[in-house]
Parts: structure tokens; C-alpha cells; sequence
């Protein structure tokens, strides 16, 4: 077993705080505790401290989005330098603290977050029945998901999304040539645990009882369970429908009493075009593996020639390559590079014979493109938690219910409707 890493006398010891487990290098735990005022009976994860006793692992912690609000990550992270520090034999040790925020809150939450574990340099406390002397030399706080690729980022070359898809939320973090792209860092509201929370709900309204979390992630994460056929049925039809997809095309939700239809196209495009226009004047953007070479008719070229500085404040660089032609070095990060000469093309035919009466005209015609362009199509596979995003951004209304050229994106039908059409009620 390699020692753990030591710096200048310190133990430095790397804690994931998540919503659904608390996780070290060694251990793995729920985050989730049980507050006592005097001595539990059962206490194998029992943490005392500051004279009050904390059954580690027990309960559900509800989410939360700024984890300084109570002093439970507080209690939690105690266990997780307790359980590192016994693996390695020790309970006196100076502790230097790495840990972990949500991609696009770490830089408003950082310094309190960093306050809020540092708030008692010296701590006295016991853990299993072992007495544990710790001082907090310092913490450091870092993007959730980042200690995945750090040390291979050298490695990656070209465009790579980062994925950390975890309880309570799905960090999301683009890498293009080996830098993280800050602008193009998201942290969504959709973890495991929404699913959890759709299949406990059906099991309640379905066979009007409860079933514990711990069967209902064991049914999600094995398949099966040691409970009855019917409630196992109900788990697993809810988890793998709990957004569904017709025709690769529409994500079907339900919300409340809506059916809600939403065109995944259209809806992407949109959520594209407000992120765009958000940036526009520095639209982070990607090399191409090789230059385009693009002919264009000569009115064509002098439209895209004469527009340089709208193209690249949207994330293309384009240049005159000679005769009828035009080199296209990059395009924006959204844009499939295999779409790239399409997109010029089509850039080049509206700036040419559309309107020249206003320059928000002809911007709204580039990011129309682009959006439309980067946008899933109809017909694409689409992962549950994309379409779960897809949904969820145009259900809570931020993104707007139409796409860049007008059309809806989402179409919804009343429970009742769905009731009279079916003759249930007149």
C-alpha cells in the first residue's frame, strides 16, 4: 500500500464531497448522518464531536446547493479524514484538505466553502471508538470532476468533453488541445438521484407504498432485488422511462398534469443560440485538423470577405485564399468539424442576397446557422441525460419555448385533453 502523500510534514488527503456519497482515495460512504444527544446503541460509524454524536452514513441528506448551510459536510468530511487517515495506521496528523465544487458554482462558493472547513484549525474527535488529534494546515478547492483527467490532460488533443455525472448534479467541462474551456463549464441539476426520486414516487402512487432508497439503487445499479416481482417491475419501468423518446425526434415528459412533446432539435438549437449570442465577440472556438479550402461564386466571397469581423466575433476565421476561394481555419466549439464547409456555404448564400439593412440582421443570421448547424438532429441517439437537460432547460423556461426561427419547441397536452380524446370524460 503506497504511503499517503506527504508534503512538508502535512498528510494531504483528497475528499470528494458529493451530495450522494462521500468519497477519499480509500473509502466510500453515504452522505448522509443522524444527530444524537447522548450515545446511540448501535454506533460502528459513530463520530463524536464537540459533545454531540453523529451516526455517519445514516439518513438522506437533501439537496443542497451551497453545502456551507449546516454543519453536516462539516461532520461528514471529519468521518472521510478519520477512515483516510486509519488506512495508513494514523490519528495525530497535520492534514492539508483538496476537495471539490460544482464546475460552474466553485468560483462563488470557493472561499466560503474553503472558511467553512477551516473554521477550527485544531480538532479533537473520535471516530469508531478512536481518539483522532487533527490540524487543518489548509484546503484547497477545486472543479469536480477535473482530478479525473488532470494528470493525462497533456493527452488530450482536439476537442474532449468531461462528463461527472453524480448524485444531485452533472458537471459538464470541455478540454480543447489540453486547456479546460471556462467559458464552456456547466453544472446541471440532474443526477441519479432525480431518477430515484420519479421511481419512489411511482412506487407511492402505484402500489401505495414506500420502498427504501438503498432497495431502489440496488435495483438501478444491479437490476434486481430481493423484494416483490411487481415492485421490482414498477422500478425498472420508471427508471428507464423516465424521459422518454419517440421517433430519435421528440422527448416526451410529463410535468404535473402536462404531457409535454418537445422537439430535441429544436430545443438544442435554441439553448445553442442563446449561449452563442451570450458570448458573442469571443464565442470560444476550435482549429481545424486541416484548413478549408472553400469556393464561393464572387458575390459571395466579397459578402463573407466584407463581414470578417462579424464571422469572427462568432467564433470563425475565414480569409481570402485567392480567385473565387476562401480558407476557413476554425469554427466555433459546437460546430461538428464535418459540417464546417456546409455552414460556410451557407453563410456566404444569406450575407449575399439577404438583407443588408442591419448588422443585427446579418449577427442573428450567423448564430442562427451555427446553432442550427451544432444542434442534435432528428434521427440522432441522444443519452437519457441529454435528454433530461434538453427537458429540463425548456420546461423551467430558461431557454425559451421556440427555436432561433420562430418554431415551438415544446407542445404540451393537458391531462384532461389526453382524457377526452380517449372518451374517459366529455
Amino acid at each position: 500500500m503506497e504511503p499517503v502523500k506527504d508534503y512538508q510534514g502535512m498528510k494531504i488527503i483528497g475528499i470528494d464531497n458529493g451530495y450522494g456519497n462521500i468519497k477519499t482515495a480509500n473509502c466510500c460512504f453515504p452522505a448522509g448522518l443522524t444527530v444524537h444527544d447522548a450515545e446511540p446503541v448501535f454506533k460502528d460509524d459513530l463520530l463524536v464531536y464537540d459533545g454531540r454524536y453523529y451516526l455517519i452514513g445514516t439518513g438522506h441528506k437533501e439537496f443542497k446547493a451551497d453545502k456551507t448551510g449546516d454543519d453536516d459536510y462539516y461532520i461528514l468530511t471529519l468521518a472521510a479524514i478519520a477512515r483516510e487517515l486509519n488506512v495508513y495506521g494514523l490519528t495525530d496528523a497535520t492534514v492539508y484538505l483538496a476537495v471539490g465544487l460544482p464546475l460552474t458554482w466553485v468560483s462563488r462558493q470557493r472561499e466560503d466553502f474553503k472558511a467553512y472547513l477551516m473554521r477550527n484549525r485544531e480538532l479533537a474527535f473520535t471516530f469508531r471508538g478512536k481518539a483522532y488529534r487533527v490540524e487543518i494546515a489548509g484546503v484547497d478547492v477545486f472543479p469536480q470532476g477535473f482530478a479525473a483527467v488532470a494528470g493525462q490532460i497533456r493527452d488530450f488533443q482536439g476537442v474532449n468533453m468531461l462528463c461527472d455525472i453524480g448524485n444531485g448534479t452533472m458537471n459538464i467541462m470541455f478540454i480543447n488541445d489540453r486547456k479546460p474551456v471556462v467559458d464552456r463549464m456547466f453544472t446541471e441539476k440532474y443526477g441519479t438521484h432525480q431518477c430515484m426520486l420519479a421511481v419512489r414516487e411511482n412506487v407511492m402512487r402505484t402500489h401505495h407504498a414506500t420502498v427504501d432508497e438503498s432497495i431502489i439503487n440496488r435495483v438501478l445499479r444491479f437490476g434486481t432485488a430481493d423484494i416483490r416481482e411487481d415492485y421490482l417491475t414498477t422500478i425498472r419501468e420508471t427508471a428507464a422511462e423516465y424521459v422518454g423518446e419517440i421517433f430519435r425526434t421528440y422527448i416526451l415528459a410529463e410535468r404535473g398534469d402536462e404531457i409535454c412533446i418537445i422537439d430535441k432539435h429544436a430545443a438544442h438549437e435554441r439553448q445553442l443560440f442563446e449561449k452563442l449570442a451570450a458570448h458573442y465577440g469571443d464565442v470560444p472556438s476550435q482549429l481545424l485538423l486541416e484548413p478549408l479550402v472553400v469556393e464561393l461564386s464572387a458575390e459571395e466571397k466579397t459578402a463573407l470577405l466584407t463581414n470578417l469581423d462579424l464571422l469572427e466575433s462568432a467564433g470563425l476565421e475565414v480569409s481570402d485564399f485567392g480567385g473565387s476561394s476562401v480558407c476557413l481555419r476554425s469554427v466555433p466549439a459546437d460546430v461538428e468539424q464535418s459540417s464546417a464547409e456546409d455552414l460556410l456555404v451557407e453563410l456566404a448564400a444569406k450575407l449575399a442576397h439577404g438583407s443588408r439593412d442591419a448588422l443585427n440582421e446579418r449577427t442573428e443570421w450567423v448564430l442562427h446557422s451555427i446553432s442550427c448547424r451544432a444542434a442534435i438532429k432528428a434521427g440522432d441517439h441522444t443519452s437519457p441525460q441529454e435528454l433530461m437537460a434538453l427537458a429540463e432547460k425548456i420546461l423551467s423556461g430558461e431557454v425559451p419555448p421556440f427555436c432561433p426561427h420562430g418554431r415551438p419547441c415544446v407542445l404540451k397536452l393537458t391531462r384532461k385533453e389526453l382524457e377526452k380524446q380517449f372518451g374517459r370524460i366529455v
